[in-house]
């Protein structure tokens, strides 16, 4: 956890903890914060997914750590599409760190969790990044979108059995996509 108990964060730090460093306790305090308790949260965010159409997308917990969180690589790829469409969103998982400072403490370095942000820099493809997950029911998970002048792609890898494979496997379907050679 890198929030530690007593400590008085902003909720621009909660966020970039949530999608900068996959932090689940920022994930959890922004939905009690924003929704007034996880089951709200989870209420509105299967409303949402129902809206969107995605019937394969069923949530159980705000953070993701749950095993009853479902959904299909088409569904998720759709929910990062609508998300990195909102510049809040796109500008923060676009960053491979950020400096983290409660109230009354020195500020501490806080790195992505996503490694495509250091990996993937192919001339004239625009990095928009992305977001990681791993729970041992799923294994290593990870979205992520970068674009050129013609298009932009979202990627999804789901079930991965490493945190190296997941990364690798990304990076081969970005290179197909781009059509760009190893």
């Amino acid at each position: 956890s890198y929030i530690i108990p007593g400590e008085e964060i902003t909720i621009r730090d909660a966020w970039n903890l949530m999608l900068v460093a996959s932090s689940n306790d920022a994930a959890a305090l922004l939905a009690r914060i924003m929704f007034g308790s996880d089951e709200q949260t989870v209420s509105m965010m299967n409303a949402k997914a129902r809206n969107l159409g995605l019937k394969h997308t069923v949530f159980a917990d705000p953070t993701g750590l749950s095993a009853d969180n479902v959904s299909t690589a088409r569904e998720t790829a759709a929910l990062a599409r609508l998300g990195l469409s909102f510049p809040e969103i796109r500008q923060v998982v676009q960053q491979n760190k950020f400096i983290f400072t409660p109230k009354g403490k020195a500020g501490r370095e806080i790195k992505s969790t996503n490694q495509m942000l250091t990996w993937f820099r192919p001339p004239e493809v625009v990095v928009f990044g992305g977001k990681t997950g791993h729970i041992e029911e799923s294994g290593y998970n990870l979205v992520f979108s970068a674009g050129n002048k013609k298009y932009e792609l979202v990627g999804v890898v789901l079930g991965s059995k490493s945190n190296e494979t997941r990364f690798s496997e990304m990076l081969r379907l970005l290179q197909g996509g781009f059509e760009i050679s190893k």
